[in-house]
């Protein structure tokens, strides 16, 4: 069991960024980001002592000296921003205006289509094809909790045991991890969630708590700025905080909450769940640097952000950008299609399950399916099948018929009519078409 307050992944003798595998996924541009933002963070410093078996970097002495939780404020007022002339700072204020002056109609648009949409469904339901979502008969029930940030209420409240962590990741980011058991309990293999606010929201059947009722040693972890915006060197108010998209999700923050939590808990694997961008920062961390998947036993896609539907979430501006440029232009998640696996040969593949409802207009789960050797003709009806023998409809596997993932073995879908993007983890009878199939995956998974 760990403490209860700090615990970093970073370890005394770590690669610098220059020399870790995954830095080689960045661009010449981003690479020299990254070596800007190492020189000013220390990350590739270290400190000259008499004796040359205690030699320690900045970042190992910084990690060292992290103050708990309740000295936060202090490590920020010790952060300074970017000492910037007049005419830089006027030009900084400006594109944020006119950056925000872009975004908002946008943002505008999209919300009042997807009420559009969203409403004639619901209608069209009701009164033409009079039919009603199981789930809907739970809208009026009033939860027994109170809406906050802070994830340890909802599991002090159902009676579980809650610690706080904090992990650097490569690139200087500190984000917050909470790890989850039942009281009194022995935990037994390990799991992690992201992010860690939406697996807590279902009261007592939240799914966190479900597994952690089995015995699990649960993790639910945030990425950079959700919550908090701390860093070992930038200010968040600073542009350059911000200059980070989907590739840094997946490369940075997804390999630092893995191996934070198998560096804690013993385990050489563990078990990914994520719902929408949480899996979508996976796919795109196994697609750029293959070797993670030697790290999981098992990977549960909840809507799994590959393709985008019919209806096409934020923090920074990249991240936005990133999502516009692979499913506003093509519809594929970027970093993921067209990435040539021909030369990697995985030594052992993680088992992939998949659930997606049949009403989730944001991502569209069953073509991402169809990507999978022999799924290619899921979800189609026997006239659909019939038809499919005759005029083959397209999909994304390439020429050589190779999935866009080699690192993962698809053994178990599930599609479930009438759930929405968020019903995967939000269902109210989650419990019953969603945790037991979960759970006996997960007695399958490998630990080590």
């Amino acid at each position: 069991m760990m403490p209860p307050d700090i615990s970093l992944s970073k370890e005394v003798g770590q690669p610098t960024l220059e020399n870790n595998n995954i830095y080689n996924v960045f661009t010449e541009e981003e690479k020299e980001h990254q070596r800007s933002l190492s020189y000013d963070s220390g990350l590739n410093s270290s400190i000259e002592d008499d004796n040359e078996e205690d030699k320690k970097s900045t970042l190992d002495e910084f990690i060292e000296l992290l103050p708990p939780k309740s000295e936060s404020t202090e490590r920020k007022k010790k952060i300074k921003r970017i000492e910037r002339s007049l005419i830089e700072r006027l030009i900084i204020d400006i594109r944020a205006i006119l950056s925000t002056l872009l975004s908002l109609p946008i943002l505008v648009i999209l919300v009042l289509f997807a009420i559009y949409h969203t409403t004639k469904s619901q209608i069209l339901d009701l009164l033409y094809f009079r039919t009603k979502r199981p789930q809907d008969i739970f809208e009026d029930i009033i939860p027994d909790e109170v809406i906050t940030k802070d994830e340890t209420y909802y599991a002090n409240k159902w009676g579980y045991e809650s610690e706080r962590h904090e992990v650097i990741t490569e690139d200087g980011y500190i984000i917050i991890m909470y790890r989850i058991y039942k009281k009194g309990s022995n935990p037994r293999g390990h799991g992690l969630f992201q992010c860690s606010g939406a697996f807590v929201l279902n009261e007592e059947k939240s799914l966190t708590f479900t597994l952690a009722d089995e015995g699990y040693d649960v993790w639910v972890g945030n990425n950079r700025a959700i919550a908090g915006y701390d860093h070992i060197s930038l200010s968040h108010q600073d542009p350059e905080y911000w200059n980070w998209g989907l590739k840094e999700l997946g490369v940075f923050d997804f390999t630092a909450m893995i191996d934070h939590v198998r560096k804690c808990s013993g385990y050489s694997k563990v078990a990914y769940i994520g719902h929408s961008q949480g899996n979508a920062q996976a796919f795109i961390g196994l697609s750029l640097c293959p070797d993670i998947a030697d790290k999981l036993s098992c990977f549960v896609a909840l809507a799994p952000a590959i393709f985008s539907g019919n209806l096409v979430e934020p923090v920074s501006a990249r991240l936005i950008a990133d999502w516009i440029a692979g499913w506003g232009r093509t519809g594929v998640c970027l970093y993921v299609a067209n990435r040539n696996h021909s030369n990697y040969k995985a030594p052992s593949k993680v088992p992939l399950v998949v659930f997606y409802g049949t009403a989730d207009y944001l991502v569209n789960g069953e073509r991402f399916v169809k990507t999978f050797a022999g799924y290619e003709n899921h979800g189609l009806s026997q006239s659909q099948l019939a038809k499919e023998k005759s005029n083959t409809e397209a999909t994304c596997l390439d020429n050589n018929n190779t999935t866009l993932f080699p690192t993962l073995d698809l053994v178990h879908v599930e599609r479930i009519d009438g759930y929405e993007h968020m019903d995967t983890i939000w269902g109210h009878n989650n419990h019953e078409t969603t945790y037991p199939i979960l759970i006996k995956q997960l007695k399958k998974a490998k630990w080590e």
